[in-house]
């Protein structure tokens, strides 16, 4: 019953354009370990995605509280990333 937060990355294992992203990703999560950071293969996850209401990828996403409640816009850098997860 407990609520979490964290921040989640939505991407599809066939689109390169994700690769670059996912290793960002992977740099922010070894950056800010205090953050909790996650990974949901969308083309493997379709129904948690469209839950979500998640229209493309990759996608990052802020949990608070168990829900979507940011959507990141900003520069897909490791350290905007980072700063986004805290």
């Amino acid at each position: 019953q407990g609520y979490w937060s964290a921040t989640g990355l939505t991407c599809a294992s066939t689109w390169q354009h994700c690769d670059a992203v996912l290793a960002a990703f992977a740099e922010a999560a070894r950056k800010e370990q205090d953050a909790a950071l996650a990974r949901v293969q969308g083309d493997e996850q379709q129904e948690l995605v469209a839950s979500y209401n998640l229209r493309g990828f990759p996608t990052v996403l802020r949990f608070e509280e168990g829900r979507g409640t940011q959507e990141y816009s900003g520069d897909r850098s490791a350290s905007d990333l980072a700063r986004f997860a805290k």
